[in-house]
């Protein structure tokens, strides 16, 4: 494939391209992997982010293909091969070392003898200690000992064998690679070398242009070549796995047309050879390729990975600096941000050797490499680069939100361009402060970026305004939210269109305004749509199925909630899929209670924190409070309990932030209200939790508590406060008190427009009520329930609730 991009490719955004470049990849491997088709990808472990996201695209769209996916250990395993791993037609199986049978299996097929003496074979098996790779170079070394009879039949000749096996054989990998190494030509083993620092894989065309001319011809090169392939050493690459890079280079190359590849049969082979070289000679060969490289493809941002690493390998640090910088900014231009936060941490620890170190260009690459962790989720990563950049320029963010004030006076010495760099980072920072529910840290950063601006409504301040919108700070040191909004409307730019949007957004739905944040979120994702960012496209449709849930259209809110979900999915954004699972689950769970798709989003939840390192406490409250409520609703307490235990814990270490996290503060109260009622009832019970009623009852106020701090700010909160503050008067006797605070419960309800609400006060009301008035309000609740056009299989999870406390009521 010799593809370049141009025309409308060029004025997609990186996200775009990347989006349309694997669905192109995808209908390629449909038309040419026809049904029944064995598709064999061996080393998957060095595949990279847009590969894994490819081939789970596959495995999802294309039927009919057998897939053989052979990975070794990962540093760190990919999300998208957990997926696979967890698709119910996947067979996993974990290859251990070989058995003694087939270790002499092995050696009759690779040797081609028709019979192999048994202590010959156990000696084998012994050594290799089951490694197909050390097994299959120890059968190799013995091919010297083996001789043709009459009958063209092969014959070892088991004594001198026996003998070389005990006495002369090596016993490690090196050591075998460097006997077979040995019993090559001098030409061969000068190949060997050259090849080995050119990589894993080579073209022949720069093997030629790299080895001396004056010792070896083409025809010399290439007729060795094929005797070490003929040796095992070396595997010609054909066209289905030849490196896409290498087939580009080569079709743009004005060398002498040969675009043959070759490969070492594996990665001990290639190391093996290239650690037999000396330091001098490898860093000289290093330096002759970036040569090359630089003379063929200088400008193609394709080998601008392959010219850094040559070139730190030749210890041209400054030049390395700069190619693993453009290889970052390619990469996190084309959306890549795994590649780009790799190039850009090799760029970071050789910037201190450069002339760069402490410069602007220091401060903007901790910048770049704390985004892209930031865009693939990983926020400790984040932010700790964003920080170090940050504290390059004399600004220090405290490392707690209890050592947080809001006065900051910016250092006189710094420049636009400084300033700017400290806006774009502090930016980012409040960003993840929020998701991760550090209100105060998310404040001092936002205002930090307003005073580097130096006025509230220059260009700088605009890259602010959508936090400030998100935040609604309603502070002395801010101006109105509502001030915020109209400058943005003002700007003519679509980008801060976009983002100050998706915060109205947001700011309106924690203020329970339905319509307004829905029209911002709707004109958000057209917005990120024109621009082609995918990526806000699909956060925006995860804010607008939360909007659509509290306010009562859960049909409709599942459908928007499982569509961003897919594209999240498709481009294997793993915050956007946290986002949208939880969003999904909390739906999910409110139609279908016991559906298994509920736990099945909940699992999946869990698998792509976990993937991806996830830091973020938002994400976390809403997993723990699910998968407690779950294990509520199926009547494993214990497990309840220890789930709701971590989901109290992390609302004590965060602050009310953001509305998502609307489920996490809520299902906490219901949660210690089930477990008050179990202990109650079963003493056994209590005495397995390590906990009486009375305890569960001072946590269940504590969780109200929190609940009430959390309305202060999310006031779309207030509803669920009060009907929690109505159960727990009931609880505790003061009927007069509940039935008050469930009237507010549902009167806050109607005012917010929040029909799901309504109906479960007027059902908590109902139930806890007695005689026709009860049974009036519990048929208001229904009513309510089927305009929503809910249809549960079985009961509401609350209805169960509810019944809980009327036995109690009874009683």
């Amino acid at each position: 494939i010799n593809a370049e991009y141009g025309g409308k490719s060029m004025a997609m955004s990186g996200q775009a391209r990347a989006e349309k470049l694997r669905g192109i990849m995808v209908d390629l491997v449909a038309r040419v992997a026809k049904p029944d088709t064995l598709l064999l990808l061996d080393s998957a472990q060095w595949l990279d982010s847009a590969s894994w996201s490819l081939l789970g695209l596959v495995c999802e769209q294309i039927q009919g293909l057998l897939i053989c996916l052979v990975v070794r250990p990962f540093k760190s395993t990919p999300l998208d091969f957990l997926k696979i791993e967890k698709l119910p037609h996947t067979l996993a199986l974990e290859l251990s070392p070989l058995h003694d049978t087939e270790t002499a299996q092995l050696i009759r097929q690779w040797s081609s003898l028709a019979s192999v003496p048994v202590a010959i074979a156990t000696k084998i098996h012994q050594k290799a200690q089951g490694n197909p790779f050390v097994t299959q170079e120890m059968v190799l070394s013995l091919m010297q000992f083996i001789d043709e009879d009459k009958e063209g039949k092969r014959v070892l000749r088991v004594e001198e064998a026996t003998t070389f096996i005990s006495e002369s054989m090596p016993r490690t990998v090196q050591a075998l690679i460097t006997s077979k190494i040995d019993r090559l030509s001098a030409n061969q083993q000068m190949i060997l070398k050259f090849a080995s620092v050119i990589g894993m894989q080579f073209s022949f065309a720069l093997l030629h242009r790299l080895l001396p001319p004056d010792q070896m011809t083409r025809e010399q090169i290439d007729a060795d070549v094929h005797a070490l392939v003929e040796a095992s050493v070396l595997a010609a690459a054909t066209t289905s796995n030849t490196s896409l890079l290498q087939a580009s280079l080569s079709a743009r190359s004005s060398a002498p047309n040969d675009d043959r590849e070759f490969s070492f049969v594996n990665s001990f082979v290639h190391d093996g050879v290239y650690n037999l070289m000396l330091f001098a000679q490898k860093r000289q060969l290093h330096a002759r390729i970036v040569r090359i490289l630089e003379e063929e493809h200088g400008g193609t941002r394709a080998v601008y990975p392959l010219l850094a690493h040559h070139a730190k390998c030749a210890e041209e640090v400054e030049l390395a600096y700069e190619y693993y910088l453009k290889a970052g900014n390619a990469a996190a231009a084309s959306f890549q941000n795994q590649e780009a936060s790799t190039f850009f941490s090799e760029a970071l620890q050789l910037i201190v050797d450069t002339r760069h170190k402490g410069t602007l260009d220091h401060i903007a690459l901790q910048r770049k490499l704390g985004l892209a962790y930031a865009e693939q989720g990983v926020t400790d990563r984040a932010r700790e680069h964003l920080r170090a950049g940050l504290q390059m320029m004399g600004i220090d963010l405290p490392s707690s939100a209890s050592k947080v004030k809001l006065k900051f006076k910016p250092p006189k010495e710094l420049d636009w361009p400084a300033r700017r760099e400290g806006v774009l980072s502090l930016v980012v920072l409040a960003r993840l402060f929020y998701y991760d529910c550090h209100r105060s840290l998310a404040l001092l950063a936002t205002h930090i970026a307003f005073k580097l601006a130096k006025s509230k409504t220059d260009e700088l301040s605009q890259d602010v305004f959508p936090v400030a919108i998100m935040l609604h700070p309603n502070r002395k040191e801010f101006m109105s939210t509502d001030d915020y909004i109209a400058l943005c409307q003002q700007s003519p730019t679509p980008t801060l269109s976009m983002h100050s949007s998706l915060s109205t957004g947001i700011y309106q739905a924690a203020h329970a305004h339905w319509l307004e944040s829905d029209v911002a979120l709707l004109a958000a994702r057209e917005a990120a749509g024109g621009l082609g960012v995918a990526r806000m496209v699909e956060e925006a449709g995860v804010h607008r199925s939360l909007v659509l849930a509290l306010r009562g259209d859960l049909k409709e809110a599942a459908t928007v909630a499982t569509s961003a979900l897919h594209q999240g999915r498709r481009r294997g954004d793993a915050q956007v899929e946290r986002m949208a699972l939880s969003a999904a689950a909390r739906t999910k769970a409110l139609l279908d209670a016991d559906g298994v798709e509920c736990r099945e989003l909940i699992d999946e939840l869990g698998m792509t924190m976990e993937a991806t390192d996830c830091s973020d406490i938002s994400s976390a409250i809403n997993y723990e409070a699910l998968l407690g409520w779950w294990r509520c609703r199926h009547g494993n307490l214990p497990a309840a309990w220890e789930h709701i235990t971590r989901c109290i814990d992390l609302l004590e270490q965060s602050e009310p932030t953001t509305y998502m996290t609307l489920y996490g503060y809520t299902t906490c109260p219901e949660l210690y209200v089930r477990l008050v009622l179990a202990v109650r009832a079963n003493d056994a019970l209590a005495e397995q939790l390590g906990v009486d009623a009375a305890r569960l009852l001072s946590l269940l106020d504590k969780s109200i508590v929190l609940l009430a701090k959390y309305a202060d700010v999310i006031r779309c909160a207030a509803p669920r406060l009060a009907l929690w503050r109505g159960v727990s008067s009931f609880l505790n006797g003061k009927r007069k008190d509940s039935d008050k605070q469930l009237k507010e419960a549902f009167q806050l309800a109607l005012d917010m427009s929040m029909l799901y609400e309504q109906a479960l006060a007027l059902m908590y009301r109902g139930v806890l009520g007695s005689g026709k008035g009860g049974e009036a309000l519990r048929a208001q609740a229904d009513d309510i329930l089927k305009s929503m056009s809910i249809q549960w299989t079985k009961e509401p999870p609350f209805v169960d609730a509810a019944k809980l406390l009327a036995g109690v009521s009874k009683k």
